[in-house]
């Protein structure tokens, strides 16, 4: 009440400037003062009244914004502050221990510790633990118990109250996880019923689990074993699989086709026999039939003697012999080989004549001393071609006379058989020329000399 009549007091005397001395201290004055001076103002405003026009009200002079006690706005209302809760006291820890983690701690990944502390009683608190590790190069821990791992390694963390002296330790597992894995080879063939072995290599050299675990896409077409090891079952392809066991997700493949491989290569003869300047084809099979790669490379000992092709067309050279092989190109190392003879162009030649006339000299007979020129063939026969001549400038005459019934081997010498006849009046022949043109070999072949090669030896009658 005596605070809302001190404000209308203020407002009147911002209107009434004359009012008495010592009105100005309004917060200082009792109730008694503040009626006296109501009263005071009251013959203020009197007089006020006096002196202005009928029907004026003094209160009418009042500032526009003056306010009525009662409208006046009411003082804020200070709360008091709350009071404040003692603290509780702490309760001190009986007991303290630390669970094992249940994984190990990889390289550069954090650990909670506390998470794995218990304490007792309950409303034991964990704040003011203190953690610490057995060796700083591998691990570090923070004053809040989160450990970090540095490098690879079994380290041990204690967990202390320095209040109750209570510790616990727990030992930890630092481990240094793969980063990558390589398989070797990435891609390889294998043979059905055969084995190839795999290797796996994990990054970094470091690493602390060097297991894997092998797996085979289809093991219907190729199986691995626990150690990589894989074994073709069936012709196809697929996927062998590599996964590191250190749970790093890090994994490696093998793409594997499984082929038939060629067992056996059959090449018609063991042997084949050319003259020189020749070609032909060597001729070779494999088995089984269903081998997947049935191509075959064919190479030679001497190519200078016989060359040979990738098809295996097969160029007489020379004068000898060499050894063709066809290998299998699917890997399989089956080979097969064949030797090849390169005979000369002239087999077979004469140096010597034996004579002898018969009915009492009409006709004569004759043999001939003759040598193998060639390398691994035998003869069995040939044809010669004899010409006699009574003189040097007379017409000769001509028989074919041959001989089979004796084999002249390679390098060999022999004498042949007697001919049946020779010409007419051949006792008085003064020349006699021999030629061989054609040659019959032990092996049913037949070769005809051609003409450029051919050999003509001339006996002279009077020397024999």
């Amino acid at each position: 009440m005596k605070r809302r009549l001190i404000l209308f007091f203020v407002l009147l005397l911002a209107a009434l400037p004359c009012l008495p001395a010592g009105a100005e201290d309004l917060s200082g004055m009792s109730l008694e003062q503040l009626r006296e001076l109501q009263r005071q103002l009251d013959l203020a405003i009197s007089e006020k009244q006096g002196e202005q026009p009928a029907g004026s009200d003094p209160v009418d002079a009042l500032p526009p914004d003056a306010l009525a006690p009662d409208a006046l706005p009411a003082p804020a209302v200070t709360e008091a502050p709350a009071p404040v809760a003692a603290p509780e006291p702490s309760v001190p820890i009986a007991s303290l221990t630390v669970a094992a983690p249940k994984q190990p701690l990889p390289v550069s990944a954090d650990l909670n510790l506390s998470a794995l502390v218990n304490v007792r009683p309950e409303g034991a608190s964990k704040a003011g633990l203190k953690y610490t590790v057995s060796d700083p190069s591998l691990a570090s821990v923070s004053a809040d118990g989160v450990l970090t791992g540095r490098k690879g390694g079994s380290v041990s963390v204690t967990v202390s109250d320095p209040a109750s002296g209570k510790k616990a330790s727990v030992r930890v597992q630092i481990v240094v996880p793969a980063t990558k894995l390589t398989v070797t080879p990435g891609s390889a063939d294998v043979f059905k019923g055969k084995t190839l072995k795999l290797s796996a290599e994990l990054f970094p050299a470091s690493v602390s689990n060097k297991k894997v675990v092998w797996e085979s896409e289809d093991p219907d077409i190729a199986r691995v074993s626990a150690n990589g090891t894989v074994t073709g079952v069936s012709e196809g392809t697929t996927w062998i699989f590599c996964r590191a066991q250190d749970g790093s997700y890090q994994s490696g493949v093998c793409h594997v086709r499984v082929t038939v491989p060629v067992k056996k290569i059959n090449i018609a003869s063991r042997s084949m026999t050319l003259f020189k300047g020749d070609s032909t084809y060597a001729s070779a099979s494999v088995e089984p039939a269903d081998a997947t790669n049935a191509n075959l490379d064919w190479s030679s000992s001497n190519d200078r003697i016989a060359s040979v092709s990738s098809t295996g067309r097969v160029t007489a050279k020379s004068v000898g012999s060499c050894t063709l092989t066809a290998a299998a190109k699917d890997g399989s190392g089956v080979k097969a080989k064949i030797t090849a003879y390169v005979e000369p162009t002239l087999p077979l030649y004469t140096d010597y004549l034996h004579w002898r006339t018969v009915n009492y000299a009409k006709t004569g007979q004759f043999s001939l001393d003759v040598i193998s020129n060639c390398v691994n063939s035998k003869i069995k026969g040939f044809t010669a071609e004899v010409k006699c001549y009574i003189s040097a400038t007379s017409t000769p005459s001509v028989s074919n006379h041959f001989f089979s019934r004796r084999t002249v081997s390679p390098g060999k010498r022999t004498t042949t058989e007697w001919s049946y006849y020779a010409a007419d009046g051949l006792t008085t022949a003064a020349i006699v020329e021999v030629t061989i043109w054609d040659v019959y070999f032990s092996d049913g072949t037949y070769y005809y000399i051609p003409k450029g090669d051919r050999q003509t030896v001339t006996f002279r009658m009077n020397k024999y």
